[in-house]
């Protein structure tokens, strides 16, 4: 439904979507019915500021309204975030044995390219990815589907946003009558203390500790300058609170690594050691640092781990293993609530809801409730949602995915709709992706992508037109 400034305030919030918020926090309803009353919330150019921010580095455009989320709600997204990504770094070990042959026969690769991603990899090294889960709540909870285990998990703005949106006048006056309180924790900080940890532990008698940005393309590591000094005033912040005597110093610097040297056994950046490099899920780290890596002589985040990590097949083993003795019966019942029924695309018999199905034969003829996805695929690219394909080209589709066997196969999930501002002064019905961050163990806060529900055609990424809305975790 759409809803102009001139009949919005005459026009009830349908149950549907007041359901759908009020299961978000009961601050999430309340905004709904203010911007009812302020027919000037539906105006974009009533919040100019975040309609226009854009940057060289980011392809984000932001949404004008914010979303509220209660601490039930907060704590609900931690624990299926968390747990979902220990069961997906588990997957390798638990399920290969690390085996190069096992791995790089059912990831579709070859036994090298699995050595490479393994290379200096240690159990530690595991336990201290970054990560974004993707996740869209629905009726029936929150379902995962995908895990972008990668350094370029985008979000490092948010704490910007968050100020920029308590600027705006209509959102400062809700936010006072109600007088919320807001939660959020800085998620740049929450990636230094994250590095801050894992670096003390590898370098416990160090006084000062550099990390190294580092961005490949020239054009976005110029534009990111400026943004040095902000990023270096949380990181001192950070240092502080993990040391409060002031012996611990250091700066986090932006570079490529032609401009990084190694001496002796360490890694420089003109005159400052680096301890640890966020590497931007950058393909091509050179063997030399690599060698360092694995001497245990710099940390690099993720490293090439990234690249059998990221893969849509680990969601595959988590539901096709969801019955398997290899997890716990916790473990086991944490899949069954979070995961679709996902399948690598391979012929041959498997299960669907405890029946055994010839999986080609039942991905042709399913095509209504079914989603199509290249297992490397990035931004919602190549993906196909059965419902909105035609029935030749899903026909097709299938006939090619099974040739390949690059492919994942999994059950379509709906979200739960979401009211959201929409053109010049509309607001429309929004479908919405969460992507959770979690920094080894610990999650660490949501960026959100909505996107108008008769857009979507069931993808939802900001390379599909999605915008971004600020989440603030509120105290009710």
């Amino acid at each position: 439904m759409t809803m102009t400034t001139k009949n919005f305030a005459g026009v009830d919030i349908t149950p549907r979507i007041r359901e759908a918020h009020k299961k978000l926090s009961k601050t999430s309803v309340k905004f709904l019915e203010y911007v009812k009353e302020n027919p000037r919330c539906l105006e974009s150019c009533q919040f100019q500021e975040l309609v226009d921010w854009k940057h060289i580095s980011v392809e984000t455009r932001l949404q004008p309204w914010p979303l509220f989320i209660s601490q039930q709600t907060r704590d609900a997204f931690e624990k299926a975030s968390v747990k979902v990504f220990e069961l997906i770094k588990s997957n390798l070990q638990r399920i290969f044995s690390n085996d190069l042959r096992r791995i790089s026969s059912y990831f579709g690769v070859s036994e090298d390219y699995v050595k490479q991603c393994l290379y200096g990899v240690s159990d530690e090294h595991m336990s201290n990815l970054l990560a974004r889960g993707d996740f869209l709540f629905t009726p029936s909870g929150l379902k995962c589907l995908e895990y972008n285990v990668t350094s370029s998990i985008g979000g490092l703005e948010i704490p910007m946003w968050e100020a920029m949106c308590l600027r705006n006048p209509l959102i400062s006056e809700f936010v006072n009558r109600h007088r919320l309180k807001i939660t959020n924790k800085n998620l740049m900080s929450t990636l230094s203390e994250h590095f801050i940890d894992i670096t003390l532990r590898q370098f416990p008698h160090e006084d000062e500790i550099n990390i190294a940005f580092v961005i490949g393309n020239p054009v976005v590591l110029a534009a990111l300058a400026n943004h040095e000094r902000y990023v270096n005033r949380q990181y001192a912040e950070s240092l502080q609170l993990k040391d409060k005597t002031g012996r611990l110093q250091g700066r986090v610097m932006f570079c490529n690594y032609d401009q990084m040297e190694i001496r002796g056994e360490a890694l420089f950046y003109k005159d400052k050691r680096i301890h640890t490099i966020l590497d931007n899920s950058n393909p091509d780290i050179p063997l030399e640092f690599l060698i360092l890596f694995k001497m245990g002589n710099v940390l690099i985040y993720n490293g090439p781990i990234t690249g059998i990590m990221s893969a849509k097949l680990h969601i595959a083993l988590l539901s096709e293993h969801e019955d398997s003795d290899l997890f716990s019966a916790e473990e086991r019942e944490t899949i069954k609530k979070h995961i679709p029924w996902t399948r690598k695309v391979i012929p041959g018999n498997t299960t669907y809801n405890a029946v055994k199905i010839n999986l080609e034969d039942f991905t042709l003829s399913n095509r209504e409730k079914l989603v199509l996805k290249p297992s490397g695929g990035y931004g919602g690219e190549g993906v196909h949602i059965g419902s909105s394909t035609p029935e030749k080209q899903w026909k097709e589709l299938v006939l090619q995915t099974f040739r390949e066997e690059q492919w994942v196969v999994q059950e379509l999930v709906k979200s739960y709709p979401l009211l959201f501002q929409w053109g010049e002064d509309c607001c429309k019905e929004h479908e919405a992706t969460w992507g959770l961050f979690v920094f080894g163990s610990r999650y660490t806060g949501v960026l959100l992508r909505v996107i108008p529900c008769k857009l979507s055609k069931g993808v939802i990424n900001v390379h599909q037109g999605a915008r971004v809305p600020i989440v603030f975790e509120v105290e009710e």
